[in-house]
């Protein structure tokens, strides 16, 4: 997570960009990742980007991080304790309760009392078929966004595909590969970071040489 806190400070030393005192402050400008709520004072497709690429790539590293985990226990209690606390950090959540259905078995697995500060439970089931699904239970103030949708998605595919490594050690190279896809994406999602912060430096390049003092200078000249 230490790439994270560096590219968090990238984030903050762009132009405009801030972190919300309150991450579900209601904003049309408020972009939440996991905990943190980043405020932009003005539209800049470039820096929304960027913020979007930010909060793909923390929901892969926290995932990412699951699947080692997931490599190295094989005790069930241990996996589904460290699947809920991966979700509550992509949420920004303090409270997570997964309801599993596999095959007409109910896991529940539990972190928290689902009270506290937070308001009311905010329920989001995944079906994947064959009588497999997830039911995440979690107090939350505000809807999910449709990368949080997504995200949830993938993970309980990959869940599903760590549950059935512990009913046999063949599945063993699925995850693996799963694991290698994953190293990927993340790869991936960096390089398009760097390249999406090269433009927006640009941009910003091209504003200041374009701006009204500069006109006037060349005109004179």
């Amino acid at each position: 997570m230490e790439r994270l806190e560096k590219l968090m400070k990238e984030l903050l030393a762009l132009d405009g960009v801030r972190l919300s005192d309150d991450r579900y402050e209601k904003s049309s400008k408020l972009y939440r990742v996991g905990r943190y709520g980043f405020l932009v004072d003005k539209e800049d497709v470039v820096v929304e980007k960027l913020l979007g690429a930010y909060k793909r790539l923390a929901m892969l590293e926290v995932i990412n991080s699951f699947l080692e985990f997931s490599l190295i226990s094989n005790e069930r209690e241990e996996i589904l304790r460290k699947f809920a606390e991966s979700l509550e950090e992509v949420l920004g959540v303090d409270d997570l309760l997964v309801r599993i259905k596999d095959g007409g078995e109910w896991i529940v697995s539990k972190k928290g009392t689902l009270g506290g500060e937070l308001q009311r439970p905010f329920s989001h089931e995944v079906s994947l078929g064959e009588g497999f699904s997830c039911e995440y239970i979690f107090p939350r103030k505000v809807e999910l966004d449709l990368q949080e949708k997504d995200f949830l998605e993938h993970a309980t595919r990959i869940l599903k595909c760590v549950l059935e490594k512990l009913k046999g050690r063949e599945e063993i190279q699925k995850l693996k590969h799963s694991h290698e896809e994953q190293m990927k994406l993340i790869e991936f999602q960096k390089e398009y970071i760097r390249r999406m912060r090269n433009i927006y430096y640009m941009s910003q390049a091209m504003r200041s040489v374009y701006s009204l003092n500069s006109l006037y200078s060349i005109i004179l000249l």
